[in-house]
C-alpha cells in the first residue's frame, strides 16, 4: 500500500547469525503528517492517551484536560465527566469491543461514552490517585476496572465496590493487563510478579524455582486467544494452569523486554511480536518467522507506547527516534523530526479506523501519520513540474508524459528523458498519447501532427495540412478492427492504412473533438466541446449522429468517455456532472446525488469497479457499489492538496488524462505534474466524523 521500505531477508533459526536488515530512513514522500497544537484547542502539555469509538470520534487526554475531536475541532469534555485535571494525571482512554470508549479519570473516576451518551460509572475522588484501567469483563459478565495499585473494582450508583485487592504483589504494569477467554484478568506487576484474578479470588502465578524461576515482564493475548508471557528467560504460553515455554530462536537465553499481540488479520491470529536483545521478533505458534534488528540505529527500546497495525507491522518508540516500524516482512523504518514528526517524546499511539496512525507527543501536541496514496511521476527535485496533458505507460514499463511547452518526456528507472517531436528545436506541446494493440506509442502534438514511436525514435505518421487556428490533436484511439482515429481542434479523422478521411456531423458542425471511446457493442462514441449544442455523438457510417439530447445532455462540454465493464458508457461533462448510458437510457449523477463537483474532466474504472474522476477541485473516487445498488446518494471521496497532491486541478479535454498501468495503478495528468495511485490501498470509506 503506502510504505516505502527496504527489505531484509527473512531470518529463520538460528537467528543470531543473521545479518542486520537495511534501514529505511523514511522519506517524507511516503507519509503525510498533520499536526495539531495547543492553539487548536488541544488540551495543553501534550497528549498522553488516545482512543476511538465506532462513531469515529477521537478522544484525547493530557494531564490538563480531556477532549473529543471530530476532524475539525476539539470539544472539551473535562467538566462534563466531573473530573479535575491539575497536571498530575491524564485520562486512561480505552476502546471497548462494542464500540464505546472507557474514560478512566484522575481520582480513580470512570465514565463511558457509547451511542452519543456519556454515562458516569465511578465518581472521581482524591486527585492524587491515578486513573483506573477499564474495559474488563469477568466470567459472570460483570464489568470491572483496575486501579494502578492493583485493586479490582465494580461499581453501583457511582460508588466503587471492591472485588479483590491484588496490591500486595506491587503496582500494575498497565500494558500487561489482559482478559483471557475464560474471563480471568491477568497482569504483571512492577515487582515482576504475575497475578491472575478469577471471580473474587486472586493469586500469584509462578513457574520454575531457584535460578529457573521466572520473573514476569510482559503479557499479551493474541487473536487466537493464547496468553503469551515474556520473562527474563524467554517466552511461553499459559494454557489453563500450565505454563509452556517456547524454545528460544537463539542458542542462548533470550531476556524479553516486551510482548505485543497482532490483530490477527489475514489468518495470522496466532502471531505475536517479542522485543528482546535489540530486535523485534515475530513468532507464529511456536515458529519464529522473522526478526528486525533496530539497535543501535534506532536506539534503545522504550516499553510504551507500542502497537501492531492492521497489516501486522509493529510500531514502537526508541531513544533515538520518534517512531520505529518493524515490518512483518523483515523491514525496518525509522521516523523522526526530519520526516515531519514533531520533536519530543512519543507517549501515545493509536491506529484509527482508516489506518492512520495518531501520535501523542509530550509537550508538543498531536500528530497524524497518513499514508501518501499519490506519488509524483517524473518529478525532479527542486524543479516545478509542467502542466501534463496526457500520461501513459508503455509495454516496457516506462511512463510517458505529454507536457505543455516541454515536449514529450519519458520516466524510466528514475530517469527523465525529453523528446522533441519533429524538426523543431523548441520542445513544443504534446496533448495526446495512445498505446495501440501492437504496443506502439502514438503522440499527438499542438500543431496537428501525429507521431509514432518506432525503433527508438518518433516518426511522423500524419499531418493535417488544412488551415485553422486550433490544430491540436486532443485524442488518439484505435478501434477493434485496427483503424486509428484522431480527434483534433479541426474535427474527427479516420486513418486506415495511410488513407485519411474527415468525418462530418449529421446536421451539426463537428468542431473540436476531445475524447473517443468504443462500447461493448463496437459503437464509437465521441465527446466534443464548443460550437453546437451537441457535445456527444456516435459514429454511424461516415458521419457523427447526436446522442443524449433527449436525455438532457446538451450544451455542456464532454471531455471524458469510458466504456464500463458492465456495458455502460460513462460520460464526463463539464457542468452537468457524470452521465451513464446503459440499456438505451441516460442517467445523470450530479451534486444532488452526492457528486462533489459537476465539472468532470476525465473518467476511468479500477479493478474493483470504482469510478475515478478528474475535476478542477481534485481527484474523485465513486464507489461502484453505490451505483450498482441504485442508492439515493453516491459514495464519493475527493482527494486534493491535503492528500499530498501538488495541485488539486486535474487536466482535462485530452486523452489519456487518466490511464492504467500493467500492475493496476492509475496515472493522473495534473495541471502541475502527474501522479500515480494504487487504488487498492485506499480505505473502503472514511468513517465519519474524522473523514
Amino acid at each position: 500500500m503506502f510504505w516505502a521500505v527496504v527489505r531484509s531477508a527473512l531470518v529463520l533459526i538460528p537467528l543470531l547469525a543473521s545479518a542486520s536488515p537495511s534501514v529505511a530512513a523514511a522519506a517524507a514522500r511516503d507519509y503525510l503528517v498533520d499536526i495539531w497544537r495547543f492553539d487548536d484547542d488541544l488540551p495543553r502539555d501534550g497528549i498522553n492517551s488516545i482512543a476511538q469509538g465506532n462513531d469515529g470520534y477521537l478522544w484525547v487526554s493530557s494531564r490538563y484536560g480531556l477532549a473529543r475531536f471530530d476532524g475539525v475541532r476539539f470539544v472539551n469534555f473535562s467538566a462534563r465527566i466531573g473530573a479535575q485535571f491539575v497536571g498530575h494525571h491524564f485520562a486512561n482512554l480505552t476502546a471497548s469491543p462494542d464500540g464505546g470508549v472507557w474514560i478512566g479519570t484522575p481520582g480513580s473516576g470512570l465514565a463511558r461514552w457509547k451511542d452519543g451518551i456519556l454515562k458516569p460509572c465511578l465518581r472521581p475522588g482524591n486527585l492524587e490517585r491515578g486513573p483506573v484501567f477499564a474495559g474488563f469483563t469477568n466470567a459472570q459478565g460483570r464489568e470491572l476496572a483496575i486501579t494502578p495499585d492493583g485493586r479490582v473494582l465494580a461499581w453501583s450508583n457511582g460508588a466503587p465496590q471492591s472485588v479483590v485487592d491484588a496490591g500486595r504483589w506491587g503496582g500494575v504494569v498497565g500494558p500487561s493487563l489482559c482478559n483471557d477467554n475464560a474471563g480471568d484478568i491477568w497482569f504483571v506487576t512492577y515487582e515482576h510478579k504475575l497475578v491472575r484474578v478469577t471471580g473474587t479470588n486472586v493469586r500469584e502465578m509462578t513457574y520454575g524455582s531457584g535460578e529457573d524461576r521466572r520473573n514476569w515482564i510482559a503479557l499479551a493475548v493474541n487473536a487466537a486467544g493464547e496468553l503469551w508471557a515474556g520473562t527474563q528467560l524467554g517466552v511461553g504460553i499459559w494454557r489453563g494452569e500450565k505454563f509452556e515455554p517456547v524454545a528460544s530462536p537463539a542458542d542462548s537465553l533470550m531476556p524479553v523486554d516486551d510482548v505485543i499481540a497482532t490483530p490477527g488479520n489475514g489468518g495470522n491470529e496466532a502471531r505475536v511480536w517479542v522485543i528482546a536483545m535489540g530486535r523485534a521478533w515475530l513468532i507464529e505458534g511456536t515458529r519464529w518467522v522473522t526478526n528486525v534488528l533496530f539497535e543501535p540505529d534506532a536506539g534503545l527500546y522504550e516499553t510504551s507506547p507500542r502497537i501492531v497495525d492492521r497489516k501486522g507491522d509493529l510500531w514502537l518508540t526508541t531513544t533515538k527516534a520518534s517512531l520505529v516500524r518493524a515490518g512483518a516482512d523483515g523491514s525496518l523504518t525509522i521516523l523522526g523530526s526530519q520526516d515531519g514528526v514533531p520533536p519530543g517524546r512519543v507517549v501515545a499511539l493509536l491506529e484509527d479506523s482508516e489506518g492512520s496512525l495518531w501520535i501523542g507527543i509530550e509537550r508538543a501536541g498531536l500528530a497524524r501519520l497518513r499514508p501518501r496514496y499519490f506519488h509524483s511521476v517524473g518529478a525532479r527535485e527542486g524543479i516545478k513540474a509542467p502542466p501534463i496533458w496526457a500520461v501513459l505507460e508503455d509495454s516496457a514499463g516506462a511512463i510517458w508524459l505529454g507536457t505543455e511547452n516541454a515536449g514529450l518526456q519519458r520516466w524510466q528507472e528514475s530517469k527523465l528523458t525529453q523528446f522533441s517531436l519533429g524538426d523543431s528545436v523548441v520542445p513544443g506541446s504534446v496533448f495526446s498519447l495512445y498505446l495501440d494493440r501492437s504496443g506502439r506509442l502514438w503522440a499527438g502534438t499542438g500543431d496537428n501532427r501525429v507521431f509514432r514511436f518506432e525503433n527508438g525514435k518518433f516518426i511522423l505518421a500524419w499531418e493535417d495540412p488544412s488551415p485553422g487556428w486550433n490544430k491540436r490533436v486532443y485524442a488518439i484511439y484505435q478501434d477493434r478492427i485496427g483503424r486509428m482515429w484522431f480527434g483534433t481542434g479541426m474535427g474527427l479523422f479516420r486513418w486506415d492504412d495511410g488513407n485519411m478521411q474527415r468525418l462530418t456531423g449529421r446536421n451539426f458542425e463537428v468542431g473540436v473533438v476531445r475524447t473517443i471511446s468504443e462500447d461493448a457493442g463496437g459503437r464509437l462514441w465521441v465527446g466534443r466541446s464548443g460550437g453546437s449544442e451537441i457535445r456527444l455523438a456516435c459514429i454511424e457510417g461516415d458521419e457523427l449522429v447526436a446522442r443524449g439530447i433527449d436525455g438532457g445532455l446538451s450544451g455542456q462540454d464532454v471531455l471524458g468517455l469510458h466504456a464500463g465493464t458492465d456495458g455502460s458508457m460513462w460520460i464526463a461533462s463539464v457542468g452537468s456532472g457524470l452521465w451513464r448510458h446503459h440499456d438505451g437510457r441516460f442517467t445523470r449523477y450530479a451534486t444532488e446525488e452526492g457528486l462533489p463537483d459537476n465539472r468532470i474532466y476525465s473518467i476511468t474504472q479500477d479493478d474493483a469497479g470504482n469510478l475515478w474522476l478528474g475535476s478542477p477541485t481534485g481527484i474523485i473516487r465513486v464507489k461502484g457499489e453505490s451505483i450498482t445498488r441504485q442508492s439515493a446518494q453516491l459514495d464519493c471521496l475527493r482527494f486534493n492538496r491535503t492528500d499530498g497532491l501538488l495541485t488539486r486541478e486535474c487536466s482535462g479535454g485530452t486523452q489519456s488524462v487518466i490511464s492504467r498501468t500493467r500492475d493496476g495503478r492509475l496515472l493522473f495528468a495534473m495541471t502541475e505534474g502527474a501522479v500515480a495511485l494504487s487504488p487498492g490501498g485506499i480505505p473502503r470509506g472514511r468513517k465519519a466524523p474524522l473523514g
